[in-house]
């Protein structure tokens, strides 16, 4: 986490090097740089230097991160504790029946993805890619649609092959 929110801060990471033996030798030894291009409050870059700090025994816990003066304003707004904030959400019947109003067909679904896939916006309904006629908004791209369109009309015949 400390690495993280030094690159949020600085947009950079502390140690860089060609060599990756040579940056793990910066990562154990090196004190965390804090370049002086950015103006970083000096509770920042403690608690930055308390994530970065060596040696894990001494590194900050998670629960002193949350209670760090930079990240509580100094007090003025502390997190909410556990049993504030991980309250149990009770969800009722009403809500589970107004969750989903409708659920669009298979062929609209399908439609849109064509549409999105190909980024195109235009009439899909306009002509027809195989018979070459005009479609209805009824026959949008669903399997059933597609299915009558068929049996209006015949297939061409596959000629058959013969093994000789």
């Amino acid at each position: 986490m400390g690495i993280s929110l030094y690159s949020f801060v600085y947009g950079d990471v502390p140690f860089t090097d060609t060599n990756i033996l040579a940056l793990y030798t910066k990562i154990k030894s090196s004190p965390v740089p804090f370049p002086d291009t950015y103006s970083v409050s000096e509770s920042l870059k403690h608690l930055l230097s308390r994530m970065l700090e060596k040696d894990p025994k001494e590194r900050i816990t998670l629960k002193g991160i949350k209670e760090h003066k930079w990240v509580t304003r100094n007090g003025l707004s502390p997190l909410p504790n556990e049993q504030e904030n991980c309250k149990a959400i009770e969800v009722t019947q009403d809500d589970i029946e107004k969750s989903i109003q409708s659920v669009p067909k298979l062929g609209t679904l399908i439609l849109v993805k064509s549409m999105l896939k190909k980024h195109s916006f235009s009439n899909p309904f306009k002509y027809s890619n195989v018979y070459g006629k005009k479609l209805s908004a009824s026959a949008s791209g669903a399997s059933s649609s597609e299915t009558s369109l068929l049996e209006k009309k015949a297939l061409p015949a596959l000629p058959e092959v013969s093994s000789a």
